[in-house]
This record gives structure tokens, sequence and C-alpha cells, in this order.
């Protein structure tokens, strides 16, 4: 009771330590002399990293790289903790939830899941396995690394597993889950008439949605959009069921926290992270609100706070010189009588931070006063209406106030749902009224196209000639050489995918033209050579299987434009 007590009166200050800060014995101190310099109360210490362990572990193998590089008998959770213990901070046991490898090489332990259950890995909306990928797969959908299925049971015991081993082995203070998410929307969708409408490439703008962008969107991606909604009640379920098993586990033997996104279009549609709904199941989330932009801190602090009166604040040093920014931060956060903050990270404050500047709350940015919203233009909203057939007959299918659900779940998409309605140029009452007609029109579209034709429309491709040059030096040398890339001697064929990071320049291209595509792991140079449009129909068993969702996709684009401009 007294620990509980000091946790919910003490103005938390917490610091992230990655996994990489601690595997030296000799790297401990320098962190306990920067938590005990900046009065840390709490430390989140990594021990669970691409699905291995800082610790010694009955079911995750020993991390390679401290296998490689420190002494076998060295366990860095057990070092921190006598070292913490010893000044009354806090450790929390940080691990890396679904994100389970991130190397651009496979696992060395054959103890590895990655080994010996393939089976628990997440697959894309053209049903390919996260196992298969390449890192040069993973980089350039811009991941960080492979992700195993939050909604597999399987995978969820397993990781409860790994929680209860490490609070009946070591004295922490807390669990903190980090990647407690999926990965992005073209991932963990299972119906496959949904894969086939999000696999298009004129999807690929469709991997981000707000609150404001939903009425700028033509009729067809935003029933796209309702789909990825549907499709996000199943996994963020998946994820709820997660922690209510934790919570069981864990009881009040220690605290519960995840780190989450602050955007919650970004936390909820992209990644079905719905924080705001895990009250009673986590103490609090520590919110990555990760920006020199004071303004939008605020912002993220008031969204946080109104919907998770505990959320501590993540202060994210990624930008050098921001000892201002961070100090301005703490200030509204006290001001906001915030619980607290954490800093990230142990390594960044460590070489990038002026700490004294840090430390002398006073210096602080003066706040300016907020400039006037201003409404936007609604020429461009809800351009594409329904047909009033497909409303009227999709009514039928709506139980009552479950079209309220999507206006629910697009006002969860913005920082502050009133503002976003008044920019709009319309009342709350016909705003609702407009995402009606649009439920009831895609419950009508989903019944008419839900059974998978027995042909289906051959994508178009193209024919490209390319050079690949990666990122090895400086990218400005890189980009340089790339505009005098004259040999092109790979080819490649391109289809309309949205996660092919090509697939848009191609498309967009005129046959002959040579032209460049960044990428995260380099950058294309490529002319397309042959364009070929698909207008054949093949038998869906003659599909190949790797491409049977862009199949679809090109089949249900051309059913719902013939029957929309008819």
């Amino acid at each position: 009771m007294y620990l509980l007590l000091a946790f919910l009166l003490t103005f938390h200050k917490g610091m992230w330590v990655r996994a990489l800060s601690i595997a030296f014995p000799e790297s401990i101190s320098g962190i306990m002399d920067i938590a005990d310099k900046m009065g840390m109360t709490d430390l989140y210490i990594q021990v669970v990293i691409s699905g291995s362990s800082y610790y010694k572990s009955d079911y995750l193998p020993r991390s390679q790289y401290l296998t490689k590089n420190a002494p076998s008998d060295y366990s860095p959770l057990d070092s921190i903790i006598k070292y913490a213990k010893k000044k009354n901070i806090r450790v929390h046991a940080w691990i890396n939830t679904f994100l389970v490898w991130s190397l651009d090489s496979i696992p060395d332990s054959t103890r590895h899941l990655y080994h010996n259950h393939p089976e628990w890995f997440l697959k894309d909306v053209q049903g390919k396995s996260m196992h298969h990928y390449s890192a040069d797969d993973w980089r350039d959908y811009g991941l960080e690394g492979i992700f195993i299925d939050p909604y597999n049971p399987e995978v969820r015991e397993f990781l409860k597993n790994v929680v209860v081993e490490i609070i009946e082995k070591f004295p922490v203070d807390g669990i903190h889950f980090d990647f407690i998410r999926y990965p992005g929307v073209f991932w963990g969708i299972i119906d496959t008439f949904r894969c086939g409408l999000i696999a298009g490439y004129t999807n690929r703008d469709m991997r981000w949605l707000t609150l404001l962008r939903y009425p700028k969107l033509e009729l067809f991606n935003r029933w796209v959009a309702y789909n990825i909604f549907l499709e996000n009640k199943r996994r963020k379920d998946g994820i709820i069921d997660f922690l209510k098993e934790i919570r069981k586990v864990v009881k009040n033997r220690c605290r519960i926290s995840c780190a989450v996104f602050p955007s919650p279009s970004r936390a909820g549609y992209q990644y079905a992270q719905n924080w705001w709904e895990w009250k009673g199941l986590i103490d609090y989330p520590i919110v990555m609100s990760y920006t020199t932009d004071v303004k939008l801190f605020k912002d993220f602090l008031n969204f946080a706070l109104y919907n998770f009166s505990s959320a501590i604040m993540g202060i994210g040093f990624l930008w050098k010189g921001m000892e201002l920014e961070a100090n301005t931060e703490i200030e509204y956060v006290r001001q906001q009588k915030g619980k607290g903050i954490c800093y990230f990270d142990y390594a960044s404050l460590d070489t990038m931070a002026d700490l004294n500047i840090l430390l002398d709350s006073t210096r602080i940015i003066k706040e300016t006063p907020a400039s006037t919203i201003e409404n936007q233009d609604t020429n461009g909203y809800f351009k594409e209406v329904p047909l009033k057939e497909w409303s009227e007959k999709g009514k039928e299918y709506i139980r009552y106030g479950e079209d309220f659900d999507f206006v629910r779940y697009l006002f969860s998409l913005s920082l502050n749902p009133e503002i976003d309605i008044s920019r709009l140029g319309m009342s709350r009452q016909e705003f609702i009224d407009k995402i009606s007609a649009d439920v009831a029109c895609f419950e009508y579209l989903n019944r008419i196209f839900k059974h998978i034709p027995e042909r289906l429309l051959e994508p178009p491709y193209r024919e490209i000639e390319y050079a690949f040059i990666r990122w090895e030096q400086d990218s400005t040398k890189i980009r340089e050489y790339a505009k005098k890339v004259k040999r092109l001697d790979k080819r490649k064929r391109i289809y309309p995918e949205a996660m092919n990071p090509l697939a848009k320049a191609v498309f967009e291209a005129e046959k002959g033209e040579v032209k460049t595509v960044e990428t995260r792991s380099g950058i294309y140079v490529f002319r397309v050579k042959e364009m070929k449009e698909g207008r054949r129909w093949v038998k869906k068993k003659q599909v190949p299987p790797e491409f049977f969702s862009i199949y679809l996709y090109c089949t249900l684009k051309k059913h719902f434009e013939e029957m929309y401009h008819q």
C-alpha cells in the first residue's frame, strides 16, 4: 500500500534504457549516474528484444548480441535491479511484444520462435507471411521488423509465460510493453474479400486516415476505410484479450504499462492500438509524444489526460538541441496536473542532451497566443456520394446504432473532433447523416461483393528495366550517383500492389521514361519497357495464389466503377 501511494503521489520521472545500453557490465554505472543526477523515479529496461532475452530465460534464447559481447554469467536485469534498489528507483521490464526480429540475417539460435513457430507470423493482404520477408522487404514497407500475430491464442499464451517468468524470477516494479500493436493496415487482415479490396496500389495512401481526411476521399476509398474499420474491430480485440490475460496473471504484483502512439489516428487506424480503451487492463500508458512542436505536444497531452488520467508523457530526444522544448513540455505536464514524464532514452541523454539545461526548469519557451481556427474549403468534402438505391437497400442490413459505431470511430481519429467538425463547415448532425448514408451504402456493397466470383480480372502490369543502389554510404552521394546511372540491367514485372513501393511511380510513368524511387533500403532507377493492360478474365482456380488479392482488387474495382457510373 505504501509503494502504491508513493507511486500515485510522486511526479513520475522515467527513462527508457535500450538493450544495447546494458549489454556490457561496465555500462550500468553510467546509467545509474544519469538516473541519479536527473532525479529519475523509474527505469524502463529493455530485456526482451527481437524475440530474445537479456536475462536467463526458459522460453527465449539469450540475445545473440549479448552472447557475442558479454560474459556468459552476466545478467543485465539482475545487475541493474541491484543498483536501482539502492537508490529507490523503480525498475520495469521492457518487452518488445509482437515485434520479434529486425536484423538482416535470420536468428542464430535454433530456440528462436522464428525457427520453431513460423505459423505464428502475421500475413499481409497478399497472403504472404512475414516469416518469408527479407530485410529489404520489411524495410521498404516502412517497418521496424517482422511481427507475430496478436490474434493468435498460442502467441498470447507464449508471451504470457514470458511475463510470468520475469515477475517470478526478478523483483521488478513493472512490466512495460512496447510494440503492442499491428505493424500497419496491410497486416493481420484475414477476410479474403477485404484483402482484395485493400490490396490495390490506389490504396497505398490509405495507410493513414484522420477525421478531416475521410470526407475528402472518393467513395471507393471511403468503402476501403470502412472495411479497415471492420477489421480493426477484430484486430484490436486480439490486443485487448492479451492484456486481459496479462492482468489476470500479474494481478497487483507489479504495474503494467504500455508505450503507445500519441496520435489517435495513427494508433487506432494504422495499428489497432486503441489504448484509450485499455482502462482497467493497464495501470498507465506512456504516450510517445516525441515532437519539438510544443503546441502539438500540448494537444497530445490534453488528449491523453482526457482519455487516461494516469498517462505518462514520453519526451523523445530524437533531435539535438531540444532541451528548451523538453523543459517546456514538462512544464505543460505539471500545469495540467499530469502524472509524469519519461525520457527516450538513456543513450540520447548521455550523448546528445545538455543535462544542465534540463535540470534548470526555468529555461522554457514562452507560450504564444493560439491562432484563430479558420474553416477549410468545404468544396472537396463528400464530393462523391452513395447512390440513393445503394443506401436505401443497405439500411435493412444495419442494426440500430451500428452506423453510429463508424461515426464514433471517425471521431476517435481526431485529437479534437468538435473543432474538426467545425472545420468541415457542417453541423455535427449533418456529418452524422453523411456517415449514416455511407455506412448503409458500404453494407450493401459488402453483401453483393462478398462472394468471390468464379472469374477474376487479370491485373495490368508493367515490365521495367532497373538498377538498384543501396544506402551504403552518404545519402547525398548515393542520390548524385543515381542521377548518372545509365545501365539498367535488371528486369522486373510490377503489378498494381498497394504494398509495393515502386507500383505507384511505375504505373504513373510513361513508356521509356526514366524515373527514380527512394525506399528505405535504397534507390531504384527504372524505365518502363512494356505496358500490359489487364483485360482477360481468368478462372479463379487458375490465379497464382501470390497474386490472388490483386486479381480480386481489379475485379472489385471494375465492378464498382461499372455500377456507380452506369
